[in-house]
Parts: C-alpha cells; structure tokens; sequence
C-alpha cells in the first residue's frame, strides 16, 4: 500500500498524485479529512478517508469490526466505523415543502425588483408593451443565482430546504459545483413542462429523484442529526 500512487479530492478540485505518505500527513495536518474522497490504483471507486484503515492511528482499527470486502478495494484495506452514516432521501412532501417556503423567500424582492423596473418604466415614459418583454428577466436571474448559489454552498441547500433539514449532493453524496447546480436549476424548468409530472417524480423513483434531479446527476438527502 505504501508504494502506491494516490489522489484525493478537496471539494471538487483533484490532487494527486501523491505518495502514502504525502497524504497520510495531509490527514495528520487537517487537509484530508475523515469525510474526504480518497483513491488509488486497485480502488473500483473513491471511499472516503476514514474507511482507510492506514491512514489513521497507524492502522488501528478503532471499530474492531472486519469490514466486509469491496469489489476493487483489497479486502483488509480498509475499515468501518462503529456508527456509518446512512443516507435516506427526503420525500416528495418534505421536497414541495421547501419548495413553497423558497417561492415565499422570493416573493418579496421579486415584487421589489417589478415595483423599480415600473417605476424607471414611468420615469423614462416607456410604454408597457417595450417594457414588458424585460419586466420578468430580473426575477429569473434572482431565482437562478438563488438556486444556483445556495445549492452550491456549503450549505448545499436553499433557505427552504435548510428550514426542512434536506440538502443536496450528487451521487457519491459530495456537494455540487455552481455549473451543476445551474444545471438542474434549469432542468427543473423542463420538470415543470411536463405538466409538473418531473416534480411528481420524486414520489415515486427508488432514490426520490425528480426528473431534473436525474438530469443533473443530483439527490436530495435528509441532513444527519
């Protein structure tokens, strides 16, 4: 293990490669955390750092548990520990509640954003035909960046998806980037022509995906508590 070449992720961004010992020190220093994605040859996936037997206590295994094996991941490798976190998909009511709570978050500098366009509008004697075509961009450059920026954050959800205790990530439960998230801001719209069947969706697949969330590669989990 310690001759091989390693790679590891800090936040979406790919370091590597490394040696066995480069990274083991980035542990000690922080850098890697227990929850970071790590890989190297041999590995069929990135397993997270905690589940490196080596890399912590000088492989101790604290759990005293012996793992079952990983396809690609030499059995021994690797630990579990006592408690793993188990990632359950939040459910369409909790979903299309934090939906109506962000429309509700919105409202207000939507209508702010529409009373300045109408008044510049009447200042500068613009007839409501030549405005109107532009009145609602403002709203949907605000309802993206929203969106797009809080779904990215670090907090990986929306006021309304916070206020839920749901949050998203993408399949290896890892945040989003802000081009994914801008992404499936605009796919959602594509689950809104489908006569809202693309929210419906998310009732009914087997990870609770809505059709935008399958279009982004994305899912939307429950926050451990």
């Amino acid at each position: 293990m310690n001759q091989a070449i390693w790679y590891y992720l800090v936040g979406e961004q790919q370091v590597g490669p490394v040696s066995f010992e480069d990274i083991k020190t980035k542990v000690t220093e922080g850098v890697v955390a227990p929850e970071s994605y790590v890989w190297r040859e041999g590995y069929s996936d990135w397993v997270k750092a905690w589940q490196v037997q080596a890399l912590f206590a000088d492989g101790a295994n604290p759990s005293g548990v012996n793992p079952p094996s990983m396809p690609g991941v030499p059995v021994g490798a690797y630990y579990y520990p006592v408690s793993t976190p188990v990632v359950t998909y939040a459910g369409f009511w909790k979903r299309f509640a934090a939906i109506l709570l962000d429309g509700l978050i919105l409202l207000i500098p939507k209508f702010a954003m529409v009373g300045i366009i109408n008044t510049i509008a009447i200042s500068q004697d613009i007839s409501e035909e030549k405005i109107a075509p532009l009145a609602n961009l403002p709203s949907i450059i605000l309802e993206w960046l929203y969106f797009a920026l809080m779904t990215s954050s670090s907090c990986q959800a929306t006021l309304g998806k916070l206020a839920l205790g749901i949050k998203v990530t993408d399949l290896n439960d890892r945040r989003i980037s802000f081009g994914r998230a801008t992404g499936r801001y605009f796919a959602s719209i594509l689950s809104a022509l489908t006569l809202l069947i693309g929210f419906l969706m998310a009732g009914f697949t087997a990870k609770k995906q809505a059709l935008h969330d399958m279009i982004a590669g994305t899912l939307v989990v429950n926050r451990e508590s």
